[in-house]
């Protein structure tokens, strides 16, 4: 009440003077702003509040909108609390949007208050605020107020910061750009903002463009005679950051003492501007190795972050920036220190650096993820330069104790609380790829030094969980509860960008504001909109709960699953050394040795293989020593192989690795492949069954690829280019030999078969019909996608009338399935390749299987011969039949036929186990 006195004559004024009378509302407006922005919120509201409740009853009126207006802006905006705005903001456009429209400033208050309402929106990350902006804008245009027209299209660049596309963030903040131009009441000041933004948009794809136009904002706005020394210290700070971020020493020289002196002068030295411009000045000397000057400035915006109580991100970032310096110097236990705090910076007692009981802070959720994982790596990069310069013992164990103590966190906090978003997370690989260096590192290390407590096993324990937990995690990409919905989405959104190339090529040479010209700006708007909303759509639908394998034994429980004929061999592998992990029945070794050229041999060796290559032995043999040789002594007295591999090594069939002229590793061992020693079982024999179906669809021209599967699949190219397709794009070739294949599996198990072919072998029948099956074989075609895996799947018979019976059923799908085999056979062309991830490779279609439940799947890493293929099928189920032979050695007896048939390695080898 003590304001209300005080306010009164105010209030009489404007309920009187302006509130009934339509000719001053504009300076009623005007004069409400500046009460607000010079006083404070409380006044501000009380003033507001005054006034709302003199208008009584009579609320159809343009200042009672105005009124809400700023109630909304002083009671919901300046609060924060988005709820209260929005309401405010919509009962004043409810009121404006009722008044005559050929009232100038009614369209202007309607198509402000839109615009307010689209930023609440924005504000809370909701796309809604799109179609507000939009609508405020073409009221806007109708009254020809530029300046506000780009003030939308500012806020509508900002919606699409998070989508990874700079494209759309350009396009609206040049449109920012032109109509900050056209306005003839525009400054200099708001043309640098512009620049400023294109300058925003271009961040992290161009920098020498983000550094342009960062420089071009700043020189603009200082030509502003009325440009405020906080603008120029906005962009001069700006300017210097990201000169800084990108190692243009010479560019931030010219900004910080700038951005310094402003700050000091207008905001005092002892603010927290200062100190953050203080470690501007410690970065840039910091790059001139002026390690006395780096520490001075340091000192100083610590003394200031600690007056005023500052922490976490700018503190985090200051000890960092230390780091680095005392790093380059060659002061690691400095660097280490400065590492831990910068870790430990909101701790209220921050542990001694070599105490590692509390290796994640107490109140980590200042910490991204992905920053949380860098600064842990920082320490075991440190640890690790620490060992190599004292061969610390103490420090090996550190290094090591970081590590286990990292992947606690990222598989029981992070995986768990991450498994059921959208697709597969790239910062988990990417961080945790960083930490298996320095984990297989440390142990091989210990293995050289008795006095350490680092064994093999605890390593290998973390080392498989970490690869289970990859599949699992992996296993979930693009699981859609509407997976049709997904998929025609996404091809909906390549068809709006590739509109946008053309409407984009047709604007840049169109300089002109013609009609033609502005309807086409406003197509390609309304494209990037409707691909952000496209996307936002993808974004939030539910993921499907997959059943997931179990990956919770522990190393025991996996070596009491190995026979004493048996190892698991699980390969690690980086630009410089290789690992290989033995795991037998008693006990379990880790090889650690140079290694040269090993990405380039296997990919010399399958290009040999797949071409029947004269060099095949050669390059062999080179692959032989590098991946054979050392792990023989482990193995030479086992029968039985399970390998497990990393990165590209998922491309290759050991089994067909020779040495000189020896017989290939087949001719020994029994091989078969898996994902993680997590999922070893003992191994499953089928005996006799009556649980077999066998699919062997049918293709013609008349029951081709349909309309919306091709519009799906060709916009992958290399779909395109398959040698089963017609030029026409409508049908897909026959597999002549499939229907025998399947014909010779029902004849092996008689009635234990059954055999669903040419029509009847559609997606509809394999998704009705597979249930309860032990053995699900299929004889078709298939397609493992590198680009878009969500596109990988196998082709059925098409009937051209549900998105669940459409002839192609893709990998996503398999998840809808119900599965109970033991076993599925993909006979089909590339059905085991796949996309190449961050720390292992993909087996393609089988990857899909396996998530699923199904403990063995049979795939092909590359195109096989249709006859070849049945050949080779028929000898697998004739030596299932045998006593006690399980799936891996059936195909292996199956495979030794084929060798002594003349059967070249392109023939036999690409058909790999991945399972028990």
């Amino acid at each position: 009440m003590k304001y209300l006195f005080f306010l009164l004559p105010f209030i009489l004024l404007y309920t009187n003077s302006y509130a009934k009378n339509n000719s001053t509302h504009e300076a009623f407006f005007d004069e409400l702003a500046d009460f607000v922005n010079n006083n404070s919120v409380e006044e501000s509201e009380n003033f507001i509040d005054s006034l709302i409740f003199d208008f009584g009853v009579d609320t159809a009126h343009l200042d009672y909108a105005i009124c809400l207006c700023f109630k909304g802006y002083v009671s919901g905006y300046l609060k924060e609390d988005f709820k209260i705005a929005l309401a405010e903001y919509h009962r004043a456009y409810n009121i404006a949007s009722k008044l005559p429209g050929t009232d100038t400033f009614n369209l202007y208050m309607q198509a402000y208050v839109l615009a307010r309402i689209g930023s609440i929106y924005h504000v809370t990350e909701d796309i809604k605020g799109i179609d507000y902006l939009l609508q405020s804008n073409k009221i806007f245009h109708k009254i020809n107020n530029n300046a506000k027209i780009a003030g939308n299209f500012r806020t509508l660049a900002t919606y699409f910061y998070n989508t990874n596309s700079s494209d759309p963030i350009v396009f609206f903040q040049e449109l920012s750009l032109k109509y900050t131009l056209l306005d003839t009441n525009s400054t200099k000041t708001n043309l640098a903002y512009c620049y400023r933004g294109i300058a925003h948009a271009f961040d992290g794809v161009n920098n020498d463009s983000t550094l342009f136009y960062w420089e071009k904002a700043y020189h603009t706005l200082i030509e502003d005679s009325t440009a405020t020394a906080s603008d120029i210290l906005n962009l001069s700070a700006g300017a210097a950051e990201y000169a800084l971020r990108i190692n243009r020493y010479d560019i931030a020289k010219k900004y910080t003492p700038i951005a310094y002196d402003l700050t000091n002068k207008y905001y005092g030295e002892n603010s927290v501007i200062s100190a953050h411009i203080c470690f501007q000045y410690v970065q840039l000397f910091g790059a001139e190795n002026n390690i006395d000057s780096s520490n001075y400035y340091a000192h100083k915006g610590f003394e200031i972050y600690n007056k005023q109580g500052e922490k976490y991100i700018w503190k985090i970032n200051a000890f960092n920036h230390l780091k680095e310096i005392e790093k380059a110097n060659g002061n690691y236990q400095k660097a280490l220190a400065l590492a831990h705090k910068a870790m430990f910076v909101n701790a209220p007692n921050i542990p001694e650096p070599n105490n590692t009981a509390e290796i994640i802070p107490l109140d980590s959720s200042y910490y991204s993820y992905e920053k949380l994982g860098n600064a842990i790596y920082n320490k075991l990069e440190l640890y690790h330069l620490i060992y190599n310069k004292e061969k610390s013992t103490k420090n090996l164990e550190l290094s090591y104790n970081t590590n286990i103590k990292l992947l606690d966190y990222f598989l029981n906090v992070h995986y768990k609380n991450s498994i059921s978003t959208q697709g597969s997370n790239n910062s988990f690989s990417e961080s945790v790829n960083k930490t298996i260096d320095y984990l297989l590192w440390s142990t091989c290390e210990a293995k050289k030094n008795k006095e350490t407590h680092i064994n093999s096993k605890t390593s290998y324990h973390y080392l498989s969980l970490l690869k289970a937990a990859l599949l699992t995690e992996e296993s979930n990409i693009a699981q859609y509860t509407n997976n049709s919905f997904a998929l025609q989405g996404k091809i909906q959104i390549d068809s709006l960008r590739n509109e946008n190339k053309k409407l984009l090529f047709h604007k840049n040479y169109d300089k002109t504001d013609s009609l033609d010209n502005r309807t086409t700006e406003e197509a390609i708007a309304d494209n990037y909109i409707q691909l952000l909303k496209l996307k936002h759509q993808l974004k939030n639908l539910e993921i499907k709960k997959t059943k997931n394998p179990e990956f919770t034994a522990n190393i025991d429980a996996i070596i009491a699953n190995i026979t004493d004929n048996e190892a698991i061999v699980d390969y690690y592998y980086n630009d410089s050394l290789f690992y290989c992990y033995i795991v037998t029945s008693d006990q379990i070794n880790i090889i650690e040795q140079p290694v040269k050229n090993l990405e380039k041999n296997i990919e010399q060796y399958m290009r040999c293989i797949k071409t029947a290559s004269s060099e095949l032995i050669a390059s062999s043999q080179e692959l032989y020593k590098q991946l054979i040789d050392p792990v023989l002594p482990f193995i030479s007295n086992k029968n039985k192989l399970l390998i497990i591999p990393y990165k590209t090594l998922c491309n290759i069939p050991f089994e067909a690795l020779c040495n000189k002229k020896d017989p290939p590793l087949i001719a020994s061992y029994t091989v078969s492949y898996n994902f993680s020693a997590r999922y070893v079982k003992s191994s499953e024999f089928i005996g006799k069954t009556d649980q077999i179906i066998a699919f062997a669809p049918s293709f013609s021209k008349k029951t081709g690829i349909n309309s919306v599967m091709r519009s799906m699949l060709f916009q992958d190219e290399s779909f395109a280019n398959l040698n089963f397709i017609d030029k026409q794009r409508n049908s897909i070739a026959n597999l002549p030999y499939a229907n025998e294949e399947v014909k010779l599996i029902k004849s092996i198990f008689k009635n234990q078969t059954q055999i669903i072919a040419g029509a009847k072998a559609t997606e509809l029948n394999f998704r009705h019909q597979v249930q309860n099956k032990q053995i699900v074989h299929i004889a078709s075609h298939g397609y493992s996608s590198i680009s878009n895996p969500e596109l990988s799947g196998l082709f059925f018979h098409n009937v051209n009338d549900s998105s669940n019976n459409d002839g192609y059923l893709f990998a996503n799908e398999i998840s809808e399935i119900h599965l109970d085999a033991e076993l599925v056979v993909l006979s089909a062309c590339q059905s085991g390749k796949g996309k190449l991830e961050n720390i292992e490779g993909t087996f393609g279609l089988p990857r899909y299987f396996f998530a699923k439940g199904v403990p063995n799947v049979i795939a092909s890493l590359w195109n096989v011969h249709d006859e070849k293929t049945k050949d080779l099928m028929e000898a697998f189920y004739t030596h299932l039949l045998e006593d006690k032979v399980s799936y891996a050695e059936a195909l292996r007896l199956a495979k030794l036929d084929c060798i002594k048939n003349g059967f070249l390695p392109i023939d036999w080898a690409g058909f790999v186990l991945i399972g028990n």
